[in-house]
């Protein structure tokens, strides 16, 4: 891998992380569904959003979240 798509990598994944309870519960009230940072801390615990922890911050990727949010709204 040259650096030129290393950066380009580096940046898209940047621009892809939410860090936090409120950036991820902004994030999926902005794609439809209503959102608290309690429901987030909860469906974390469920594992029914893909949403992690990175130290003592829960972290999530704006693509899986969007996915995941499709397929709750579409019922799949």
């Amino acid at each position: 891998m040259d650096v030129q798509t290393y950066s380009e990598a580096h940046a898209e994944l940047v621009g892809d992380l939410l860090f936090g309870a409120d950036m991820i519960a902004e994030f999926l009230t902005s794609l439809g569904l209503p959102t608290t940072t309690d429901n987030v801390y909860y469906a974390k615990k469920r594992k029914s959003l893909p949403i992690g922890r990175y130290n003592k911050h829960l972290c999530a990727s704006k693509r899986k979240l969007a996915r995941a949010v499709h397929a709750i709204i579409n019922g799949a």
